[in-house]
């Protein structure tokens, strides 16, 4: 990510009196059911998703970019009464520190090298949940959608992993995006690969 875009996003949560949201409903949907273990929230910004997941019982590493808002899920896990481990790195960079994790939760951001590299982030049977806007949400005037995905592009950057549940459209919130909860199973893989 460049220094400007590292920039933005660290002004962006230092100068905006971010509000504690609740967990996107889709992510809630598809982690229920699952027996708790380790997590990592990708681009968690101030913890929405660490914190409801650390209140379930995770064990939950968040990343971000911007300091202020790891120190913000810090503070807000805290005042929950759970307590996260935190990251500030560029995961253009570099992928995080520790893992692999039972779970990979990725909300609205989008870093296709990273998508790459979830074999290496999640445990054999992990999952990864995830959503992210596409090219529908674009306004006209807008410049290429490097961070929208095209129409059946995720699919497409996880054949990797083996999909389990996949929607794209617009959701409740009047936004389109593609949702999908992938497991990394890498037997399965091998036999794909070695047919």
């Amino acid at each position: 990510m460049s220094e400007a875009e590292r920039t933005k996003w660290e002004e962006r949560y230092r100068n905006v009196d971010w509000p504690q949201r609740d967990p996107a409903p889709f992510v809630v949907a598809a982690v229920a059911g699952l027996a708790p273990g380790t997590a990592l929230d990708v681009a968690g910004g101030t913890g929405r998703h660490s914190v409801y997941l650390a209140s379930q019982g995770w064990d939950v590493t968040l990343v971000d970019i911007a300091p202020t808002a790891v120190r913000l899920a810090a503070e807000r896990a805290e005042a929950a009464g759970c307590s996260i481990r935190t990251q500030c790195l560029d995961l253009d960079a570099q992928l995080p520190r520790g893992g692999p994790w039972d779970l990979v939760v990725i909300h609205r951001y989008l870093n296709r090298g990273l998508l790459a590299a979830l074999p290496h982030l999640l445990i054999p049977g992990g999952r990864l949940v995830m959503s992210q806007l596409t090219v529908e949400n674009r306004d006209p005037d807008d410049a290429a959608p490097l961070y929208l995905l095209r129409p059946g592009e995720l699919a497409q950057l996880l054949t990797h992993l083996e999909i389990e549940s996949y929607f794209e459209g617009w959701t409740d919130d009047d936004r389109h995006e593609a949702q999908v909860v992938a497991r990394w199973a890498p037997a399965a893989q091998a036999a794909r690969s070695d047919s």
